[in-house]
C-alpha cells in the first residue's frame, strides 16, 4: 500500500491513519450504512454485495474537514489492482487518470475511484471521498458528487437555464423545470451521529422556487440509482428512519430574506399539534463536487412513505390530495364522497356532525387553520390532505402544515382563512378547505373545540416567550453558517439577513393578536 503523510492536527482531530472502505456506486441495491462518530480510528462501510474475499477499494483518509497546513495527501489501496480516478466529481472510466502515488490535497477535492484487474473482468464499484480545507462548519456537511455536465451543462445540466429558457419569470422551459434525474453520490459527515454515504438520483425540487437562483434538490435513494434506501437519524431526533427520498431545501422564496420561515413555523406548531403532520428539518452545509453551495435544510419529502411514518399505516394504503383536487397518491373517491356529505347535510345536526368527526381530524384542521392565520400565510393554495383506510391508523383525513415561505409579509384578516371562497389576488384559491371549515363552524361543538384550541395556542404555542425560544434556537443553529452562505449567494448580504432576523423577532409580541381576534363563540 502507498504511504500517506500523517497530519499533525485537523478539525476532525484524527491522530492516526484511518482506512475507510467507501460506499460504492455500482449496481448494488442494499441499504447504505451509517458511519460511526468521526473520532473512530477504523471504519469500514460498504453497500456492495461483493464477495468478501474480493479486494475492496480503500482510501487512507475519510471524507472530512482538514487544515491545508497539514500537508494532506491521500493514498488509495485496492489489493494490487489497477486504480483509475477523477478529481472533478465525474465517474472514473478506463481512460481516467491511473493512480500511481498518493494524491496531494491542496484545495477542496472530491476523489472518485475504482479498481480493476486487467486479466479478468473484475472491477470494483466507484468509491467517493470529499476533502474540505480550512472551512470549519458548526453543522453537518452534505457533499454531493456527480458529473459536472449533469449539473451545469447548457443542454443537459439540471441546474442550467438551457436552450428552452424563457425570459419571463418563472422561466418555463428551462432545464430546471424538466423532470431530469442524474446519477450522483451523497455523503454526510462532520456529524456527531456518524454520517452516511450512498449512491442516489439527484433532481431539482420545488414549484416556482425552481426559478430562483438558489434551488432545492431531492435525493432519490432508489434501486435504479444504486441504493434501496438510507437508514439514519437524519434529523437528530434520537430515532433512525429509512428514507428513499430526502429533500435539500434551499429556503424556497425565503432564500434571500430570513431563510427560516418554513422551518420556524413548522417547528413552532409541531410539539403542540399531535395530529397535524409537519416535516422534520436539519440545517446542513452543502457542497457540490467539493464546491461550497450554501446553507440548506434536510427535509422529509411529503409522499406516501412520509404519511405512513406519521400515521403508522402501510404506504400502499395512502391517499394524498393536493391543490386543485389533484390526486398525488391513491383515489379521490373517498374524499369526494365525504365532501358531498358535508355540502349536502346540515352540520348543526349532531348526527351529521358526528359522521364528519369520525372521518376528519377536526383538531388537526383547526390547528392547520390557526397556524395559517398566525403566520399570515399568503400562499395557502398549496395544501395537502392525506388519508389511509388501514385499520392500524384512525382512518381519518389529516392535514399537512407546510410551504410557509410567504408568511409575515402582509396582513391577512382571519376570516380570509375561514369563510372566504373563490380566488384571492394575493392568496390564490380559497375554496376547498375554507368551504369545509365554513360548513363546520355552523356546529356549536366545533366552535367550542376551535375556541379551546385558540385558548391553548395563545397560552402556549403562540406566546411571545415560546415563539422567541423556538426562533432563537433555530437562529443560533444557522447564524455561524450565514456569513459563508451570504458570500456564496450575495443576493442576500449578511447585514440584510441580520435585519430580517431582527424584524422577524419583533413580531412575536403582536402576531398572536391575529388569533386573539378570531373568537368564534
Amino acid at each position: 500500500m502507498h504511504s500517506v503523510a500523517i497530519m499533525r492536527h485537523s478539525f476532525l482531530t484524527f491522530t492516526a491513519v484511518v482506512l475507510l472502505t467507501l460506499t460504492s456506486c455500482g449496481n448494488s441495491a442494499s441499504d447504505s450504512e451509517t458511519l460511526p462518530p468521526a473520532d473512530s480510528l477504523e471504519v469500514s462501510v460498504t453497500e456492495s454485495d461483493s464477495i468478501p474475499s474480493l479486494p475492496q477499494l480503500r482510501f487512507s483518509l475519510p471524507s472530512g474537514i482538514y487544515r491545508s497546513s497539514d500537508s494532506l495527501s491521500v493514498a488509495i489501496d485496492a489489493g494490487g489492482l489497477r486504480i483509475r480516478y477523477t478529481l472533478d466529481g465525474s465517474l472514473p472510466g478506463p481512460n481516467s487518470a491511473l493512480y500511481s502515488e498518493p494524491i496531494l490535497i491542496t484545495h477542496n477535492t472530491v476523489i472518485r475511484a475504482y479498481a480493476h484487474d486487467d486479466s479478468t473482468d473484475f472491477h470494483t464499484d466507484t468509491a467517493t471521498a470529499t476533502y474540505i480545507l480550512d472551512t470549519p462548519h458548526s453543522i453537518p456537511v452534505l457533499s454531493l458528487s456527480l458529473d459536472p455536465s449533469d449539473f451545469y451543462s447548457h443542454h443537459s445540466g439540471i441546474y442550467a437555464d438551457g436552450p428552452g429558457y424563457t425570459a419571463a419569470f418563472p422561466h418555463t422551459g428551462a432545464n430546471y423545470w424538466k423532470h431530469w434525474i442524474r446519477q450522483a453520490h451523497a455523503e454526510l459527515f462532520n456529524d456527531s451521529l456518524g454520517g452516511f454515504q450512498s449512491c442516489c438520483g439527484l433532481k431539482i425540487f420545488g414549484g416556482t422556487s425552481r426559478a430562483e437562483a438558489k434551488k432545492s434538490f431531492c435525493l432519490k435513494f432508489k434501486k435504479q440509482y444504486g441504493s434501496s434506501g438510507v437508514t439514519y437519524d437524519f434529523f437528530a431526533t434520537g430515532h433512525k428512519i429509512k428514507l428513499k427520498d430526502l429533500v435539500l431545501r434551499a429556503g424556497g422564496q425565503d432564500w434571500n430574506r430570513a431563510m427560516l420561515r418554513d422551518e420556524f413555523f413548522t417547528s413552532l406548531m409541531a410539539p403542540h399539534c399531535p395530529t397535524l403532520l409537519t416535516q422534520a428539518y436539519r440545517p446542513v452545509a452543502l457542497y457540490v463536487n467539493a464546491e461550497y453551495f450554501g446553507l440548506y435544510y434536510l427535509r422529509e419529502k411529503i409522499d406516501r412513505r412520509f404519511v405512513a411514518r406519521h400515521l403508522g399505516v402501510s404506504p400502499d394504503s395512502v391517499t394524498i390530495i393536493t391543490s386543485g383536487l389533484y390526486t398525488e397518491e391513491g383515489s379521490m373517491a373517498e374524499f369526494r364522497q365525504l365532501m358531498r356529505y358535508v355540502n349536502t347535510h346540515d352540520m348543526r345536526n349532531s348526527l351529521h356532525y358526528s359522521y364528519v368527526r369520525e372521518h376528519i381530524d377536526l383538531q388537526g384542521l383547526i390547528d392547520y387553520k390557526l397556524g395559517e392565520i398566525y403566520s399570515c400565510n399568503t400562499d395557502i393554495g398549496n395544501y395537502r390532505m392525506v388519508y389511509s383506510p388501514d385499520p392500524r391508523g384512525d382512518r381519518k383525513w389529516h392535514f399537512v402544515f407546510y410551504d410557509l415561505d410567504a408568511t409575515w409579509v402582509a396582513y391577512i384578516p382571519a376570516q380570509k382563512y375561514l369563510t372566504a371562497t373563490g380566488h384571492d389576488p394575493i392568496m390564490g384559491n380559497l375554496g376547498l378547505h375554507n368551504r369545509l371549515i365554513a360548513r363546520l363552524l355552523a356546529n356549536p361543538d366545533f366552535r367550542a373545540l376551535m375556541q379551546q384550541r385558540i385558548d391553548y395556542h395563545l397560552a402556549h404555542t403562540f406566546s411571545e416567550q415560546n415563539a422567541t425560544r423556538v426562533f432563537d434556537r433555530l437562529v443560533s443553529a444557522i447564524r455561524p453558517e450565514m456569513p459563508l452562505n451570504c458570500r456564496r449567494w450575495p443576493q442576500l448580504s449578511y447585514e440584510s439577513w441580520e435585519k430580517h432576523i431582527a424584524d422577524f423577532r419583533q413580531r412575536f409580541s403582536k402576531a398572536a393578536g391575529s388569533i386573539d381576534g378570531c373568537v368564534v363563540l
